[in-house]
């Protein structure tokens, strides 16, 4: 690019972030939260934390017990695994 065309670009740009223009996107009056933000915001992480909690806790109870529950799996395929790599 040309100096001419660079120069041209940063100015075009530059009247574009003008506040003053930008007003103009608003959408009537300001409204304010009916609730302070620090409520709003911890609302929001504990409806993250929330079910992340819960499937860890699952995770970890179905993993502690691998030969119990819905799938049952002997130990053998395990043990046979493990004699013909591990030793």
């Amino acid at each position: 690019m040309t100096r001419v065309v660079c120069f041209r670009l940063t100015v075009a740009l530059f009247l574009l972030a003008i506040p003053r223009l930008a007003g103009s996107h608003a959408f009537g009056a300001r409204y304010d939260l009916p609730l302070p933000l620090g409520l709003v915001l911890m609302a929001a992480g504990m409806a993250v934390a929330v079910p992340f909690l819960g499937a860890l806790i699952f995770l970890i109870i179905v993993l502690d017990y691998p030969f119990q529950g819905w799938f049952r799996v002997s130990s053998e395929p395990f043990q046979t695994t493990y004699n013909q790599l591990m030793k």
